[in-house]
């Protein structure tokens, strides 16, 4: 199967005050973003991604993905080595693994 890579950024919960209203509102802070990369046959949902990588989100001491990037061939092969390919999660395995579709 034909596989394409993702650059998936995640970020902490953060709240501010509304411009507008002054309430608070709840958003995701950008301010250092951390991210990882996955291989899938098509673009991620994000309430599944969020679901599917809970574990790797709250290794990277994030709460949330805000970001599905999606990188070309030439991009991946200029950053990563093979084994590094090799090694990269792949989105539809965990998505199955992780709803019980095996």
């Amino acid at each position: 199967m034909a596989y394409k890579y993702y650059k998936l950024s995640c970020g902490k919960l953060a709240e501010s005050a509304s411009i507008v209203t002054g309430r608070s509102i709840l958003g995701i802070s950008a301010a250092n973003p951390k991210s990882f990369i996955i291989k899938a046959s098509s673009m991620p949902d994000f309430t599944e991604i969020n679901l599917v990588f809970r574990k790797q989100i709250k290794l990277l001491n994030c709460d949330r993905i805000f970001a599905v990037k999606l990188l070309s061939e030439g991009q991946i092969g200029d950053q990563f080595s093979n084994d590094d390919i090799e090694k990269m999660p792949v989105y539809d395995k965990c998505y199955a693994e992780y709803f019980g579709q095996n």
